[in-house]
């Protein structure tokens, strides 16, 4: 497992962060277009509703181990930071309940959430991970996690609507993924595991 994960789960654990985070207090910028989802009939709170409690706890680790490992890689220096993931401006929406609204809208399974997060993991050796990258970053992940391991999968234009992009702009997503990953979206169970011990740690 990577240290950056190990790191944030201890810290957590240990309460030697220097604030609580707060996730609904994340963000005060309005959704750019580029990643909008006005089509939503449905409010944050109507589908977290729908959601079951173990997902939702799911995602919340998720989400709080995403604004760890960005405040961690914050200081790193990449190249070629500018790419598709990038928004111009950081989204109003919180992670959490942005992970939420993606899985009320794919119906994605509790392994596909844990296998983003450890290709998130990967990219984050390579890549900074940053509040203008992270939702079409986690976005991506969730659903190359899907296609990869899961049997309901649903046509790309349905998924440019949930992501807010065109289909031009998903493919264009889902390459670059692929690339940082460096085409490979294997996971062995033993490692599999390891994370997904480290997400039922943090809200417990």
């Amino acid at each position: 497992m990577s240290e950056k994960i190990i790191q944030i789960n201890n810290s957590l654990n240990n309460n030697s962060l220097s604030k609580k985070v707060n996730i609904d207090d994340e963000f005060n910028s309005s959704f750019e277009s580029d990643i909008s989802i006005e089509y939503v009939n449905k409010n944050e709170e109507e589908e977290e509703e729908e959601i079951s409690e173990q997902m939702k706890k799911i995602s919340k680790s998720i989400s709080t181990i995403l604004i760890e490992l960005i405040e961690l890689t914050k200081n790193q220096k990449y190249q070629n930071q500018n790419d598709i993931f990038d928004t111009n401006s950081i989204p109003n929406m919180t992670l959490y309940d942005y992970i939420n609204r993606i899985i009320f809208y794919t119906n994605c399974e509790e392994n596909t959430l844990i296998s983003a997060l450890i290709y998130i993991d990967r990219i984050a050796k390579i890549k900074k991970i940053s509040f203008y990258n992270v939702y079409k970053l986690i976005f991506t992940s969730i659903l190359m996690s899907l296609k990869y391991n899961e049997d309901e999968i649903y046509k790309n234009d349905y998924y440019s609507q949930i992501a807010g992009v065109s289909i031009y702009e998903l493919k264009k997503m889902e390459y670059e993924f692929y690339i940082l990953v460096n085409f490979n979206l294997y996971i062995n169970e033993s490692n599999f595991m390891k994370y997904k011990y480290a997400l039922e740690q943090i809200n417990d």
